[in-house]
């Protein structure tokens, strides 16, 4: 749970899934190697964690969702989605922690704080900034790449940082990948696409199948593709269309919710980013053979078909409600 915490925190900060994941997937499958305890346990936490945290307003999943309901006249949605991802993103956590027995975990390892060494003095100013960019974003409403680019040449001028390891550290195929994805979206949408992808999926809706089916819809997507670049330009667009043909008391925020929280959640996919490095750390650790590294891919195939259905069924029984 403190990897979870941890991951949520520092994704929630700024950075966003891809950044923490790189860091504390590797911790994580680490530490479940010394304490003999199943990596898909730690490392999908530390997924889980990151994936529920990048939807806060200021990181990467939260700004792109904000801009994707700007196009489609939709505001407001910062934090009541922010909200609605963490509660089922952490519901998702507690039934990875209950089915692999994390309350069984038992570790006679210890370390000691002596051997912790203490922040020197760019880690601390770097940390103030980072501060300084929460304060101005959330309580004054500071658009987030003006700041984040101010505080980064501040520190840079500073000499505090290296801005050319830092340039390498960017997910640059990401950001490519994001862009030309808008683009493609752009022309779909002027050509009727997401009109026809609304209507067909709003067919099969009725009001009480409505969010949890986008929600499954975008889980699948995600198995296979980029939350970010593909799954939420191409299903957030759809969404008001998608009310406005089913009505009742569905709504924008509803669906939304279920899009994101779903997506996110099935990044344990081996496929998807978050599972792949569990899988190569684990390999990595131990040097399995090809057939343990199979049977850690089926789990964490299984493993993410299962945190899926969590988000499905929660929706399914009308909890999105509650964010409304």
């Amino acid at each position: 749970m403190i990897i979870y915490a941890a991951s949520f925190i520092l994704s929630a900060a700024g950075p966003g899934a891809i950044s923490v994941q790189a860091v504390m997937i590797i911790f994580a499958v680490s530490l479940s190697v010394q304490m003999n305890a199943s990596p898909i346990l730690m490392g999908g936490m530390a997924i889980l964690g990151a994936v529920g945290g990048t939807a806060s307003p200021i990181a990467l999943t939260g700004i792109l969702v904000r801009d994707l309901t700007a196009g489609a006249n939709i505001t407001g949605l910062d934090m009541p989605v922010f909200i609605g991802v963490s509660v089922v993103n952490f519901i998702c956590a507690v039934v990875l922690y209950i089915v692999y027995g994390g309350y069984k975990l038992r570790s006679d390892s210890s370390v000691s704080t002596v051997d912790i060494p203490a922040f020197n003095g760019s880690q601390k100013i770097c940390t103030l900034a980072l501060l300084a960019m929460i304060i101005l974003v959330v309580g004054f409403q500071y658009d987030v790449g003006l700041i984040s680019f101010m505080l980064a040449l501040i520190l840079m001028l500073m000499g505090i940082v290296n801005e050319k390891a830092a340039m390498k550290l960017v997910p640059w195929s990401v950001l490519i990948l994001i862009c030309g994805v808008n683009v493609l979206m752009t022309v779909t949408k002027a050509m009727g696409g997401i009109d026809l992808l609304a209507s067909i999926l709003a067919s099969m809706m009725n009001e009480t199948t409505a969010t949890p089916i986008i929600g499954l819809t975008a889980g699948i997507m995600s198995w296979f593709s980029s939350a970010n670049g593909v799954v939420f330009p191409t299903l957030i667009p759809t969404v008001p269309d998608i009310v406005a043909n089913v009505g009742g008391n569905v709504t924008a925020l509803q669906m939304i919710v279920s899009i994101v929280a779903a997506a996110c959640v099935a990044g344990i996919s081996p496929l998807s980013t978050g599972g792949s490095l569990v899988l190569a750390s684990y390999t990595q650790e131990t040097n399995a053979s090809d057939k343990e590294q199979a049977s850690l891919f089926a789990k964490l195939f299984g493993t993410s078909f299962m945190v899926v259905m969590v988000v499905v069924i929660f929706a399914l029984l009308g909890g999105f409600r509650l964010f409304s």
